[in-house]
């Protein structure tokens, strides 16, 4: 029997104190949460003074909590989402512009079920993004934002992941940018021969 996740690079702070809840961001992610990230992600390493990283940070980052229900006694092998993130941003000939980011996980102070921390999209989806601007949207800066999502998609080939699942709804953007996310069943090229996927891989 596989033990419980245990991530050395787990977001080390209390949910409660550093991450304020906002409202609920049902137009994006499905049982998810925007919050407010009180310290925020880090900007910038600086050089060591006095022994010590000057760091800065992005105060009051808005985030996406995406929770795993019954997920306190989770394994690293149903943990896949940030597992492929980790191989993707691990490889350092691999870009990884135009994949959507994961800051790291946290717990449920109360449920101890695993929470994955990710920037919040503020200008939606694809479908909501084209739908509520569709004629201002020239042809232009529609064929660049093809231009972006086929780079993301090639850097997530590069890094050997087939994503499995790449539709409008798991395409966000953030201003004018668009970021592939949602790497929940993505799979490495490897688990696949031949260009025939095994069957145990299949979901069902």
């Amino acid at each position: 029997m596989e033990q419980p996740v245990n991530y050395k690079h787990k977001i080390n702070f209390s949910i409660s104190s550093s991450i304020q809840p906002t409202r609920n961001s049902q137009n994006r992610y499905k049982k998810c949460n925007e919050s407010t990230w009180v310290d925020g992600p880090i900007n910038n390493w600086d050089k060591i003074i006095n022994n010590h990283w000057n760091i800065t940070r992005n105060n009051n980052y808005t985030v996406v909590l995406k929770k795993l229900n019954n997920s306190k006694n989770i394994t690293p092998k149903e943990l896949n989402e940030l597992q492929i993130f980790y191989q993707i941003y691990s490889d350092k000939y691999i870009s990884i512009g135009c994949i959507g980011k994961y800051f790291g996980i946290t717990q449920d102070p109360i449920t101890k079920d695993i929470i994955i921390i990710m920037p919040y999209y503020n200008s939606g989806d694809l479908i909501h993004y084209i739908s509520n601007d569709f004629y201002n949207i020239s042809w232009e800066t529609k064929l660049k934002h093809l231009w972006h999502i086929a780079i993301g998609l090639t850097n997530i080939h590069k890094a050997k992941i087939v994503h499995r699942d790449l539709h409008s709804g798991n395409i966000f953007f953030d201003g004018n940018i668009p970021y592939i996310g949602d790497l929940g069943i993505s799979k490495s090229a490897t688990e696949f021969k031949n260009g025939v996927q095994n069957p145990m891989l299949r979901t069902k």
